[in-house]
């Protein structure tokens, strides 16, 4: 669930509210138009690319899950989403200490 930080007028947090509340955020994510798609599959020909790609909603579902060209580096728990259609790496500290957990067993 995507949050947003609510503020005092002293400047402290106060509390957390949901951005999107009883949907799916994955429905309403923002694509890259085939504009911007195309030039930045043209900036990088002949390159490798990786997106790094993380839990901002405003950022998420840019990455090109459909370019095998491209290296999906996932953070957090953003594999565990529908919208996380591929990885080529999971960076997940929770994950990480899980296996260490399961390999010392």
């Amino acid at each position: 669930m995507a949050v947003r930080i609510v503020r005092r007028v002293d400047g402290y947090a106060d509390h957390y509210e949901a951005l999107v509340v009883g949907e799916d955020i994955g429905g309403i994510l923002q694509t890259q138009d085939p504009v911007t798609a195309q030039r930045l599959r043209d900036l990088r020909k002949g390159k490798k690319t990786v997106a790094v790609v993380g839990m901002a909603a405003t950022s998420c579902s840019l990455a090109r899950f459909d370019d095998e060209d491209v290296e999906i580096w996932c953070l957090n728990e953003a594999h565990a989403f529908p919208w996380m259609k591929r990885a080529t790496l999971v960076s997940d500290p929770q994950l990480r200490f899980m296996e260490a957990v399961h390999s010392q067993a």
